[in-house]
């Protein structure tokens, strides 16, 4: 049977049947600051709320935990850019992320026990460009041949609320192993992280090792920055076309949202078809399910904006809002 896009997305509108669950990413974007500037935990208030997510924070003289900002200076080295992201900006184009020290409270707590998604993370630009360039502290990667095969990574470990380990994801933020010294790397833009083995979680702690250390522990600068810390069902938007009591058995996750390139599509009922849809109701992109419960698909050709996804799962239709960046 030929399928009325536009009447489809008129039906969503009209009727309100789009409902959005509470927000469950933490992006920064609910925070204040004004232009260049940051937060570090000067008032003495212990830590920052965004989305369902706490950033724990300690400030005595000093910062460590998380902090966040929205500096754009990418390009002076040294402690006194400290609150820098490499990428220049945040996550998919936002303004704002977190900036963790790896000295101390490197902690977020979940509202609630929780299945983690994944986050976005790259470099600072303190630590990037001294892994980059070398400093009075810190040596350059990869030595003065290129051949020296250090590394800077970041270790993301789950808790469950008994304070029992659920998992451990990690992401080298540098790696230098390679033979091939052209594939050597210093993460530059923000990249995503998958969380998703990470479940019951209730807190997150972060920490940092490197081939760079000294009498006094790691040389490269404890630095790393985050966002769009993100756990599931944070885009339960659907639609039932057929029969929406039974709309809770066919649910699905998409991710991350907004996407760039491609987007994550997870359920508990297996891919029939998976339809892109513009706002007037125009096929843009259509894949045939893999019959599995997961699977990736690419929207890197879409102009961005916003769109509509259609997942078609045992004769199940349903409706997901997406944003392409």
């Amino acid at each position: 049977m030929k399928k009325n896009y536009a009447l489809v997305v008129f039906a969503l509108f009209s009727l309100g049947m789009l409902q959005t669950s509470a927000q469950q990413v933490a992006s920064m974007d609910d925070l204040t600051l004004e232009t260049e500037s940051y937060w570090n935990g000067s008032d003495s208030s212990g830590s920052f709320s965004s989305g369902p997510m706490v950033f724990k924070n300690q400030y005595s003289a000093s910062w460590s935990g998380f902090a966040y900002s929205n500096i754009t200076n990418n390009t002076t080295p040294g402690y006194t850019n400290q609150y820098s992201a490499f990428a220049g900006i945040g996550a998919l184009g936002s303004a704002k992320y977190a900036i963790g020290y790896n000295f101390g409270a490197d902690t977020i707590i979940m509202n609630k026990p929780s299945d983690m998604l994944g986050l976005y993370v790259t470099n600072s630009t303190y630590a990037a460009l001294s892994m980059r360039d070398g400093d009075e502290y810190s040596k350059k990667f990869g030595g003065e041949t290129g051949n020296d095969e250090d590394w800077f990574k970041l270790k993301i470990i789950g808790w469950n609320e008994s304070q029992i380990e659920v998992g451990i994801i990690e992401f080298y933020l540098a790696d230098y192993r390679f033979a091939d010294n052209v594939k050597d790397y210093i993460i530059k833009d923000w990249q995503w992280v998958d969380l998703s083995s990470l479940t019951n979680t209730s807190y997150l702690t972060f920490e940092l090792s490197s081939t760079d250390n000294g009498d006094w522990g790691m040389n490269t600068p404890a630095y790393f920055c985050l966002d769009e810390i993100t756990i599931k069902n944070f885009t339960d938007i659907s639609f039932d076309t057929e029969n929406d009591a039974t709309k809770s058995e066919y649910e699905f996750q998409i991710y991350p949202n907004p996407a760039q390139n491609y987007l994550n599509v997870t359920g508990n009922n297996p891919i029939n078809q998976l339809s892109i849809v513009n706002l007037a109701g125009q096929l843009v992109l259509q894949y045939e399910g893999n019959q599995s419960f997961n699977q990736t698909i690419s929207i890197e050709n879409l102009n961005a904006g916003i769109y509509f996804i259609q997942v078609i799962s045992n004769n199940k239709t349903e409706l997901y809002k997406i944003s392409k960046q």
